[in-house]
Protein backbone atom coordinates (compact mmCIF):
# COMPACT_ATOMS: atom_id res chain seq x y z
CA UNK A 1 0.00 0.00 0.00
CA UNK A 2 1.30 3.40 -0.62
CA UNK A 3 -0.56 6.33 0.90
CA UNK A 4 1.93 9.50 -0.49
CA UNK A 5 4.04 9.83 -3.85
CA UNK A 6 5.79 11.90 -5.08
CA UNK A 7 3.52 15.13 -5.03
CA UNK A 8 4.83 14.92 -1.29
CA UNK A 9 8.69 15.72 -2.35
CA UNK A 10 8.61 19.35 -2.97
CA UNK A 11 9.07 22.84 -0.52
CA UNK A 12 11.28 21.67 2.34
CA UNK A 13 11.16 17.83 1.12
CA UNK A 14 11.97 18.55 -2.50
CA UNK A 15 13.29 15.54 -4.66
CA UNK A 16 14.62 16.95 -8.24
CA UNK A 17 13.40 15.18 -11.09
CA UNK A 18 10.99 12.95 -10.06
CA UNK A 19 9.25 13.00 -13.68
CA UNK A 20 12.53 11.34 -14.47
CA UNK A 21 11.28 7.66 -15.23
CA UNK A 22 14.67 6.14 -13.03
CA UNK A 23 13.94 8.67 -10.53
CA UNK A 24 10.10 8.27 -10.30
CA UNK A 25 10.72 4.34 -10.22
CA UNK A 26 13.33 4.31 -7.65
CA UNK A 27 11.44 6.92 -5.43
CA UNK A 28 8.25 4.52 -5.60
CA UNK A 29 10.81 1.64 -4.18
CA UNK A 30 11.99 4.00 -1.49
CA UNK A 31 8.36 5.19 -0.62
CA UNK A 32 6.82 1.39 -0.81
CA UNK A 33 9.57 0.55 2.02
CA UNK A 34 9.87 3.38 4.11
CA UNK A 35 5.84 4.23 4.28
CA UNK A 36 5.50 0.08 5.52
CA UNK A 37 7.95 0.43 7.94
CA UNK A 38 6.85 3.98 9.45
CA UNK A 39 3.51 2.58 9.66
CA UNK A 40 4.35 -0.22 11.36
CA UNK A 41 6.80 1.29 13.87
CA UNK A 42 4.28 4.30 14.38
CA UNK A 43 1.19 1.98 14.85
CA UNK A 44 2.70 -1.45 16.03
CA UNK A 45 2.12 -4.54 14.07
CA UNK A 46 -1.59 -5.17 14.89
CA UNK A 47 -2.69 -1.62 14.59
CA UNK A 48 -1.00 -1.74 11.25
CA UNK A 49 -2.40 -4.83 9.76
CA UNK A 50 -6.28 -3.68 10.59
CA UNK A 51 -5.90 -0.68 9.41
CA UNK A 52 -4.45 -1.10 6.35
CA UNK A 53 -6.98 -4.56 5.75
CA UNK A 54 -9.38 -1.76 7.08
CA UNK A 55 -9.01 1.08 4.25
CA UNK A 56 -9.28 -2.15 1.37
CA UNK A 57 -12.86 -2.33 2.57
CA UNK A 58 -15.60 -1.36 -0.05
CA UNK A 59 -16.50 1.67 3.08
CA UNK A 60 -13.93 1.95 5.49
CA UNK A 61 -14.64 2.18 9.34
CA UNK A 62 -14.46 5.84 10.46
CA UNK A 63 -11.54 5.17 12.41
CA UNK A 64 -9.59 4.19 9.73
CA UNK A 65 -10.50 7.46 7.98
CA UNK A 66 -9.76 9.66 11.44
CA UNK A 67 -5.71 7.58 11.35
CA UNK A 68 -5.76 8.48 7.41
CA UNK A 69 -6.74 11.66 7.00
CA UNK A 70 -6.52 13.47 10.83
CA UNK A 71 -9.50 14.63 13.56
CA UNK A 72 -9.24 16.81 16.72
CA UNK A 73 -8.85 15.30 19.65
CA UNK A 74 -9.01 16.70 23.50
CA UNK A 75 -4.70 15.83 24.25
CA UNK A 76 -4.27 14.67 28.11
CA UNK A 77 -3.40 18.53 29.25
CA UNK A 78 -7.35 19.09 28.84
CA UNK A 79 -6.31 21.67 25.08
CA UNK A 80 -8.31 21.18 21.60
CA UNK A 81 -5.83 19.21 19.41
CA UNK A 82 -5.33 18.23 16.24
CA UNK A 83 -3.72 14.82 14.43
CA UNK A 84 -3.43 16.30 10.98
CA UNK A 85 -3.71 12.64 9.48
CA UNK A 86 -0.86 10.40 7.68
CA UNK A 87 -1.88 12.13 4.36
CA UNK A 88 -3.09 15.65 2.83
CA UNK A 89 -5.80 17.16 0.29
CA UNK A 90 -3.95 19.38 -1.73
CA UNK A 91 -7.42 20.44 -3.17
CA UNK A 92 -11.27 20.26 -2.96
CA UNK A 93 -12.45 16.70 -3.34
CA UNK A 94 -15.18 14.07 -2.10
CA UNK A 95 -13.10 10.73 -2.46
CA UNK A 96 -9.03 10.13 -2.17
CA UNK A 97 -8.11 6.30 -3.32
CA UNK A 98 -4.67 5.02 -2.14
CA UNK A 99 -3.02 2.23 -3.59
CA UNK A 100 -3.30 -1.23 -2.35
CA UNK A 101 -0.90 -3.53 -1.65
CA UNK A 102 0.83 -6.31 -3.75
CA UNK A 103 -1.76 -5.58 -6.50
CA UNK A 104 0.19 -4.85 -9.63
CA UNK A 105 -0.90 -6.24 -12.71
CA UNK A 106 2.17 -6.21 -15.43
CA UNK A 107 2.40 -6.98 -18.91
CA UNK A 108 4.67 -6.85 -21.50
CA UNK A 109 3.22 -5.49 -25.60
CA UNK A 110 3.32 -8.21 -27.48
CA UNK A 111 4.59 -11.11 -25.30
CA UNK A 112 2.44 -11.25 -21.91
CA UNK A 113 -0.20 -13.34 -22.81
CA UNK A 114 -3.96 -11.07 -22.82
CA UNK A 115 -1.51 -8.10 -23.82
CA UNK A 116 -1.95 -5.87 -27.16
CA UNK A 117 -0.32 -6.62 -29.37
CA UNK A 118 1.89 -3.92 -31.32
CA UNK A 119 0.21 -1.37 -33.09
CA UNK A 120 -3.08 -1.66 -30.91
CA UNK A 121 -4.23 1.60 -29.26
CA UNK A 122 -6.24 -0.76 -26.76
CA UNK A 123 -5.73 -2.97 -23.41
CA UNK A 124 -8.79 -5.81 -22.38
CA UNK A 125 -8.92 -6.80 -18.98
CA UNK A 126 -12.20 -7.67 -17.62
CA UNK A 127 -11.12 -8.41 -14.45
CA UNK A 128 -10.14 -4.70 -13.83
CA UNK A 129 -13.97 -3.99 -14.51
CA UNK A 130 -14.93 -1.17 -11.92
CA UNK A 131 -12.31 -0.79 -10.73
CA UNK A 132 -9.50 1.89 -9.65
CA UNK A 133 -5.73 2.01 -10.66
CA UNK A 134 -3.12 4.04 -11.94
CA UNK A 135 -0.96 3.12 -15.35
CA UNK A 136 2.64 3.33 -15.46
CA UNK A 137 4.69 2.68 -18.57
CA UNK A 138 7.88 1.89 -18.19
CA UNK A 139 10.65 4.73 -19.21
CA UNK A 140 7.56 7.29 -18.98
CA UNK A 141 6.43 7.70 -15.75
CA UNK A 142 2.75 7.36 -14.97
CA UNK A 143 0.19 7.72 -17.82
CA UNK A 144 -2.36 10.51 -16.78
CA UNK A 145 -6.01 9.52 -16.98
CA UNK A 146 -8.69 11.42 -19.09
CA UNK A 147 -11.10 12.46 -15.88
CA UNK A 148 -14.82 12.17 -15.97
CA UNK A 149 -15.43 15.83 -16.81
CA UNK A 150 -12.56 15.60 -19.30
CA UNK A 151 -10.82 18.80 -17.84
CA UNK A 152 -7.43 17.73 -18.57
CA UNK A 153 -8.32 16.49 -22.37
CA UNK A 154 -5.44 18.44 -23.45
CA UNK A 155 -2.82 16.83 -21.26
CA UNK A 156 -4.30 13.19 -20.44
CA UNK A 157 -2.78 10.14 -21.63
CA UNK A 158 -5.23 7.57 -21.51
CA UNK A 159 -9.01 6.51 -21.01
CA UNK A 160 -9.51 4.29 -18.26
CA UNK A 161 -12.64 1.93 -19.65
CA UNK A 162 -15.60 0.63 -17.46
CA UNK A 163 -15.36 -2.74 -19.02
CA UNK A 164 -11.75 -3.12 -17.90
CA UNK A 165 -8.36 -1.75 -19.05
CA UNK A 166 -7.64 1.46 -21.00
CA UNK A 167 -7.20 2.99 -24.54
CA UNK A 168 -4.32 5.22 -25.42
CA UNK A 169 -5.66 9.25 -26.57
CA UNK A 170 -4.24 11.01 -29.46
CA UNK A 171 -3.54 8.36 -31.51
CA UNK A 172 -0.86 6.98 -29.81
CA UNK A 173 -0.13 3.27 -30.37
CA UNK A 174 1.62 0.08 -28.03
CA UNK A 175 5.14 -0.73 -29.14
CA UNK A 176 6.59 -4.27 -29.15
CA UNK A 177 8.25 -5.09 -25.76
CA UNK A 178 6.86 -1.63 -23.88
CA UNK A 179 6.34 -2.83 -19.99
CA UNK A 180 3.24 -1.48 -18.41
CA UNK A 181 2.56 -1.86 -14.66
CA UNK A 182 -1.23 -1.13 -13.12
CA UNK A 183 -1.35 -0.82 -9.71
CA UNK A 184 -4.86 -0.85 -7.94
CA UNK A 185 -6.40 1.46 -5.68
CA UNK A 186 -8.88 1.38 -2.54
CA UNK A 187 -12.31 2.22 -3.62
CA UNK A 188 -12.93 5.89 -2.99
CA UNK A 189 -12.41 6.95 0.37
CA UNK A 190 -14.61 9.42 1.72
CA UNK A 191 -12.26 12.79 2.37
CA UNK A 192 -15.10 15.61 2.36
CA UNK A 193 -14.19 16.67 6.03
CA UNK A 194 -10.19 16.88 5.41
CA UNK A 195 -8.74 20.24 6.14
CA UNK A 196 -7.26 21.32 2.55
CA UNK A 197 -3.95 22.30 2.47
CA UNK A 198 -1.91 24.09 0.08
CA UNK A 199 1.39 21.81 0.33
CA UNK A 200 0.66 17.70 1.35
CA UNK A 201 2.72 17.26 4.43
CA UNK A 202 3.25 13.90 6.33
CA UNK A 203 5.11 11.52 8.54
CA UNK A 204 5.30 9.26 5.81
CA UNK A 205 7.11 11.65 3.57
CA UNK A 206 9.38 13.01 6.37
CA UNK A 207 10.04 9.67 7.03
CA UNK A 208 10.96 8.39 3.70
CA UNK A 209 12.78 11.67 2.76
CA UNK A 210 14.96 10.98 5.27
CA UNK A 211 16.16 7.98 4.34
CA UNK A 212 16.31 8.92 0.74
CA UNK A 213 18.13 11.05 1.18
CA UNK A 214 20.85 9.11 3.86
CA UNK A 215 21.06 6.81 0.90
CA UNK A 216 22.27 9.54 -1.59
CA UNK A 217 24.59 11.54 0.19
CA UNK A 218 26.18 8.69 2.90
CA UNK A 219 30.03 7.55 2.12
CA UNK A 220 31.23 4.23 2.52
CA UNK A 221 34.09 3.69 4.30
CA UNK A 222 36.21 1.09 5.55
CA UNK A 223 34.20 1.51 8.82
CA UNK A 224 30.50 1.94 7.22
CA UNK A 225 28.57 4.67 5.70
CA UNK A 226 29.71 7.80 7.07
CA UNK A 227 28.02 11.72 6.57
CA UNK A 228 29.98 13.84 4.29
CA UNK A 229 31.39 16.56 6.26
CA UNK A 230 30.55 20.30 5.88
CA UNK A 231 32.55 22.51 3.52
CA UNK A 232 33.74 25.83 4.91
CA UNK A 233 31.04 28.48 3.72
CA UNK A 234 28.60 26.32 3.28
CA UNK A 235 24.88 27.32 5.00
CA UNK A 236 22.94 24.33 4.22
CA UNK A 237 23.67 20.58 3.64
CA UNK A 238 21.65 17.55 3.03
CA UNK A 239 22.02 16.51 6.65
CA UNK A 240 20.72 19.62 7.53
CA UNK A 241 17.47 18.56 5.59
CA UNK A 242 17.89 14.92 6.84
CA UNK A 243 17.88 16.39 10.93
CA UNK A 244 14.89 19.03 9.91
CA UNK A 245 12.29 16.10 8.09
CA UNK A 246 13.08 14.14 11.13
CA UNK A 247 12.48 16.08 14.05
CA UNK A 248 9.59 17.01 11.96
CA UNK A 249 8.40 13.29 11.71
CA UNK A 250 9.26 13.16 15.49
CA UNK A 251 6.79 16.24 16.35
CA UNK A 252 4.28 14.31 14.11
CA UNK A 253 4.69 10.82 15.86
CA UNK A 254 4.21 12.38 19.38
CA UNK A 255 0.69 14.07 18.14
CA UNK A 256 -0.19 10.56 16.68
CA UNK A 257 0.73 8.61 20.06
CA UNK A 258 -1.03 11.53 21.71
CA UNK A 259 -4.01 10.78 19.78
CA UNK A 260 -4.17 7.08 20.28
CA UNK A 261 -3.59 6.94 23.70
CA UNK A 262 -6.72 9.29 24.50
CA UNK A 263 -9.11 7.05 21.58
CA UNK A 264 -8.07 3.92 23.64
CA UNK A 265 -11.31 2.46 23.40
CA UNK A 266 -11.64 3.06 19.53
CA UNK A 267 -7.82 1.68 18.62
CA UNK A 268 -8.04 -1.05 21.54
CA UNK A 269 -5.06 -2.90 19.23
CA UNK A 270 -2.80 0.11 20.24
CA UNK A 271 -0.60 0.40 23.15
CA UNK A 272 1.65 3.30 24.43
CA UNK A 273 4.88 0.90 23.99
CA UNK A 274 4.05 -0.29 20.18
CA UNK A 275 5.19 3.41 19.03
CA UNK A 276 9.05 2.65 18.52
CA UNK A 277 11.26 4.98 20.97
CA UNK A 278 13.40 5.44 17.87
CA UNK A 279 10.34 7.56 15.92
CA UNK A 280 9.97 9.84 19.26
CA UNK A 281 13.53 10.67 19.37
CA UNK A 282 14.77 13.86 18.06
CA UNK A 283 18.47 13.86 15.86
CA UNK A 284 21.03 16.49 15.81
CA UNK A 285 23.17 16.87 12.64
CA UNK A 286 25.69 15.24 14.34
CA UNK A 287 23.65 12.03 14.69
Amino acid sequence: MSLINSSYFIGERDIPNTDNAATAAALDTFIRTYEKQYLKKALGYELFKVFTTGLQADTPAQRYLDLLFGKEFTGHDGKLKKWEGLVSVTEAQPTISVELANSDVIFTVGVTTGAPAHGATEYVNTDLAGKSYRVWQRGNNYLEALKEDESNIDTADIRINPDGGFSWLNGTQFSQGDKYVLTLLTAPLDASGADIVPVPVSPVADFTYYHWQGFNVTQTTGLGESLPKMQNGENASPVDKMVKAWNDMVEKTMLLQEFLQVNATTYPEYSTCDTDVELLTYKNRYQ
